[in-house]
């Protein structure tokens, strides 16, 4: 999958462009970008058996990609593992 940052943007190993779904997504503690395959191009994909668990009924293949925001906030347990790990 390529996900193009500064487009918002996100195309499929076939090449076709995805929608996006979400923003700011929350999961885990962390945000992230969602973006959703077409059904109608899912469906009719070579890749299929490789891309996707079972064939689509509902929605095509979707991924998320971290957020960069989120991925620069350190929650405070991994504050206290830097602290720890660092030599003093």
């Amino acid at each position: 999958f390529h996900y193009d940052e500064s487009t918002q943007t996100c195309r499929c190993p076939a090449g076709n462009e995805m929608w996006r779904s979400g923003i700011n997504v929350k999961s885990y503690n962390q945000e992230y970008t969602r973006f959703c395959g077409y059904l109608k191009d899912c469906k009719t994909c070579p890749l299929q058996q490789q891309c996707m668990r079972k064939p689509p009924i509902k929605t095509g293949r979707q991924v998320q990609f971290k957020n960069d925001a989120s991925r620069k906030k350190l929650s405070y347990s991994d504050k206290m593992k830097v602290k720890i790990d660092s030599p003093m």
